[in-house]
Formats: structure tokens, C-alpha cells, sequence
């Protein structure tokens, strides 16, 4: 499991209905796939999530979040 801490840059929905967000950590871009029922959070804002670290489409790194700090 991963623990990143970042600060969002975009928040967005996908056609399933799962939250997703473009963070900036450790001078890398990631994808974080939050749980349905998390809180929205805006951009700008710092935001500390717990998941597994996996590799996707381009070259991102997506953490599949179970947990929000």
C-alpha cells in the first residue's frame, strides 16, 4: 500500500460514477480513484490518501484509495 499526500489539481466523475483526482506529490502528476461515498474535495486543497499504488494508461500512477486523511 501507498500513503500520498498531495494537493489536488482537478476532480472529476467517470461514466461509473466513481470519483477520480489529478494530484501532485512528490513532483509527480497521480491519479486517485476515491470511494463513492467520500467527500468531494476542492481544488487546491491538500488531501492524504491510503490504497494500492498501480500503474495505468500513460504512464500515471493510480492510487485505488480505501482510506482519506
Amino acid at each position: 500500500c501507498a500513503r500520498v499526500r498531495g494537493r489536488v489539481l482537478h476532480v472529476g466523475r467517470s461514466y461509473t460514477n466513481e470519483l477520480h483526482l489529478g494530484l501532485v506529490a512528490h513532483w509527480r502528476v497521480l491519479v486517485v480513484k476515491l470511494p463513492s461515498d467520500a467527500h468531494r474535495p476542492s481544488v487546491g486543497s491538500t488531501i492524504t490518501v491510503v490504497g494500492p499504488l498501480v500503474r495505468v494508461r500513460l504512464g500515471f500512477s493510480e492510487v485505488e484509495a480505501f482510506r482519506v486523511e
